[in-house]
């Protein structure tokens, strides 16, 4: 591998967008050109709105140190055929030497141009016979992919089976964070204090979030006051209307990533209720195989996390080390969590102390990157 290798990073993501897939991007992208890599990020033209920002950059908290070029879209059949193809096309013409990515359609093309390619993986395909599917079992027919990178061991154990993958061709590598800029105070003061303690959500208000258990623990807990952070204007209108008359939870809407630290900051616990089944933006159930990104960012803030208790989530989360874990079909469970929290202040900051070391020794973007370059420089057995 030379130097400073050109990295093109195929994604599907529309920037700027709300979208938790597009803060990834951008963070890893960031990431990978603070290695030293040539980066160029080929991606979507999002409708969001960059308000008081000045550019993506700014938007997502990110350097310019890495090119990002934007196509449209339109919801036309074939589009994502014609999308993929011209982006893997610019990056052949860049002569990029790593084709990288999680968009299959760009992916695909390059294989077919004879390149090797790596593939990184959220969710598994919709079914082998998928459209996806088809087109990722092309790029192994063709012997064509250096490596699979997936965010949970679980998918890794699925694409293995489904594909009859060598494990020595996937790695996991899960979703992270950055640390803030200064090292958060410890938790655990407000103890001492008799103010009521604000509990923060960061995140979509899709179904299975756990907007619907925020709005139980509100109404059985009007000793705390929620703070939620987030939504689409139509899930937030239809969550004010369901909530009014409450007057311990407060809706911010949408903060644009690079924002979102301050507010974890104000909050003095923080949840992730997600349910059993967890939807994501486009349709589909992600419970099974998810790394949210939003505990990562729990993580570096520095303050007790309160997590349902999921089998994919303990890979990273492990109930009274770094976080509570409660079942999510237990309102009483929760309860007490947050009970307990509120009075024993040496439970809050071990918790909170133990998951920002994780995420500062385990979980970053940068080292995610570097583990990531590692994987790079090692031949495939695909």
């Amino acid at each position: 591998m030379k130097a400073s290798p050109k990295i093109a990073y195929y994604s599907g993501s529309a920037l700027p967008s709300r979208s938790a897939n597009s803060v990834h991007v951008m963070k890893m992208c960031a990431a990978l050109a603070a290695t030293g890599a040539d980066v160029t990020l080929y991606a979507l033209k999002g409708r969001e709105p960059l308000g008081k920002m000045r550019d993506l950059y700014e938007f997502y908290g990110v350097p310019p140190a890495f090119r990002v070029e934007r196509a449209l879209f339109y919801n036309l059949r074939g589009w994502n055929w014609w999308i993929g193809f011209k982006a893997a096309r610019r990056a052949r013409r860049w002569n990029a030497d790593i084709y990288y990515g999680r968009e299959i359609h760009s992916l695909y093309w390059t294989a077919r141009s004879g390149r090797p390619v790596i593939f990184e993986a959220h969710k598994p395909f919709d079914g082998m016979d998928s459209k996806q599917g088809v087109l990722f079992a092309e790029v192994l027919r063709r012997r064509k992919l250096h490596h699979l990178v997936v965010i949970t061991e679980k998918l890794s154990r699925r694409f293995c089976k489904d594909f009859h993958l060598s494990t020595d061709c996937v790695t996991v590598l899960p979703d992270g964070a950055d640390l803030p800029a200064a090292e958060p105070g410890r938790a655990g003061d407000h103890v001492r204090g008799s103010r009521r303690l604000r509990v923060g959500y960061v995140g979509q208000l899709y179904a299975g979030k756990g907007m619907e258990l925020i709005a139980r623990l509100a109404k059985e807990l009007p000793e705390f006051d929620f703070e939620i952070v987030g939504g689409r204007e139509h899930d937030l209108a239809l969550w004010k209307e369901r909530l009014s008359g409450g007057d311990n939870i407060k809706f911010h809407g949408f903060v644009p990533n690079a924002k979102t630290e301050a507010f974890r900051q104000r909050c003095d616990i923080l949840v992730a209720p997600y349910l059993r089944n967890v939807s994501m933006s486009g349709g589909g159930d992600i419970s099974e195989w998810t790394s949210p990104l939003k505990l990562f960012e729990y993580m570096g803030s520095r303050k007790p996390i309160v997590c349902s208790d999921l089998p994919v989530l303990r890979e990273v989360m492990h109930d009274g080390r770094n976080a509570l874990l409660c079942n999510p079909d237990s309102l009483a469970s929760w309860i007490a969590a947050l009970r307990r929290l509120k009075t024993d202040e040496p439970l809050a900051r071990r918790l909170a102390d133990n998951a920002y070391n994780d995420l500062k020794y385990n979980y970053t973007w940068a080292g995610r990157a570097r583990k990531l370059m590692a994987v790079l420089a090692v031949p495939s057995t695909a």
